[in-house]
């Protein structure tokens, strides 16, 4: 598909250009386990009393009954996805998912995630002090840490083993950063306008590709306190075993 490399000038979100706090999330799944499914779901449904509006947009195959059963409600829509047309098609997935959201703060995210109780309350606070257009969030590991990659960028050039992590109140590294495809919220016009390339899928860095072609465009920002928690362990996990000696330096 083509590629736009230039990044027009577009307005941030905050809660003075979008005063009604409005937000869609896309949750892209397999099923492979139902539990995180509706765990995530629930951790959504929490937050509705600090939302002015919202909707759930599920994509994935065809939906389990069980699953249905237990999360169905007016506020979910299911996308079914044809998984056989090309596996973890993870750039396609996410692009549907903003071409058929109704609100400009879209939360694209795994269901593996879940949010913390304060979640959306805090992320009102932030927005009454900072706009954006593109926004990471601190996400926690099964053991309470800090997963290695929620907010870092790369050292010299760009790789997957040249990390560096920054701190989440330390948006001076704009062009560095990396986002993570776990979950982020973006502006709907935004990626509708600079969308993921779908020649890539799941593994093939198609995260980082993305990071690398908009990120020196926008003003990429940490929620410094809008936690989300995992529900699952990592293969990798290993490989960043040293992170909070990383951070200390």
């Amino acid at each position: 598909m083509s590629i736009v490399k230039f990044i027009s000038p577009h307005q941030e979100i905050n809660l003075e250009t979008k005063p009604d706090f409005k937000i869609s999330f896309g949750i892209s799944t397999g099923y492979t386990n139902a539990n995180h499914l509706i765990k995530c779901v629930n951790s959504i449904r929490k937050q509705s009393k600090h939302l002015n509006e919202y909707e759930i947009l599920i994509i994935g195959p065809e939906i389990p009954k069980i699953v249905s059963h237990e999360i169905k409600g007016p506020d979910i829509k299911f996308i079914e996805f044809d998984e056989t047309k090309r596996s973890l098609w993870i750039t396609r997935k996410k692009n549907l998912l903003a071409q058929q959201a109704n609100f400009d703060r879209l939360c694209l995210m795994h269901d593996y995630l879940y949010f913390a109780s304060d979640w959306a309350k805090n992320f009102k606070k932030f927005e009454q002090k900072h706009s954006w257009n593109i926004l990471a969030f601190p996400q926690q590991r099964l053991n309470g840490e800090r997963f290695w990659y929620d907010w870092s960028g790369f050292k010299g050039p760009r790789s997957l083993d040249q990390r560096e992590f920054y701190k989440y109140t330390d948006w001076s590294h704009n062009n560095e950063v990396y986002i993570s495809g776990n979950i982020f919220c973006v502006d709907r016009f935004l990626l509708l306008n600079h969308p993921f390339n779908e020649n890539l899928t799941h593994m093939q860095e198609e995260d980082l590709e993305w990071s690398r072609r908009i990120t020196p465009h926008v003003h990429f920002k940490c929620a410094y306190n809008c936690f989300v928690h995992h529900q699952k362990e990592h293969r990798d996990e290993p490989f960043f075993a040293n992170l909070d000696q990383i951070l200390k330096k």
